[in-house]
């Protein structure tokens, strides 16, 4: 995971644990590992990997596996505030969502830019602005 994150990302992250994987392991697999670490750093390094996603069927199949997908849905529409990205099809932003989810564990959101975002998937997004303009300016 950290070596694709650093790989495509302007922020590099030093690696905290040994992370192997064996087989094929793409932006995909990186950017759900990256959500289910639930720290700030990754998660905000891990926003660049929208632009290298290909394959949304498989990225979508592996988010409802791991049961993240609005999770992934709230970051790719915070990441398009600030950054330039390829388009998520719209068969997978149509979905309505009861289960209210935390993109980081008992976090809620402060920034105002976000409501419409957190009302959209149900996820709590606690990032700052200030955090994100870090990440672009690295």
């Amino acid at each position: 995971m950290f070596d694709i994150i650093n790989k495509y990302s302007k922020m590099k992250l030093a690696p905290w644990y040994d992370h192997q994987v064996h087989g094929h392991y793409g932006p995909e697999e990186a950017l759900i590992d990256a959500i289910q670490t639930q720290s700030f750093r990754v998660i905000l390094a891990s926003m660049n990997l929208f632009n290298h996603i290909t394959d949304w069927p498989k990225l979508y199949k592996l988010a409802k596996e791991k049961d993240c997908w609005q999770k992934v849905g709230a970051l790719y529409d915070v990441a398009r505030l600030y950054f330039r990205l390829n388009k998520m099809p719209l068969k997978y932003q149509t979905k309505k969502f009861i289960k209210k989810q935390y993109l980081i564990k008992r976090y809620s959101t402060t920034e105002k830019i976000y409501y419409p975002i957190k009302n959209k998937w149900n996820v709590e997004i606690p990032l700052q602005v200030e955090d994100i303009r870090k990440v672009i300016a690295s």
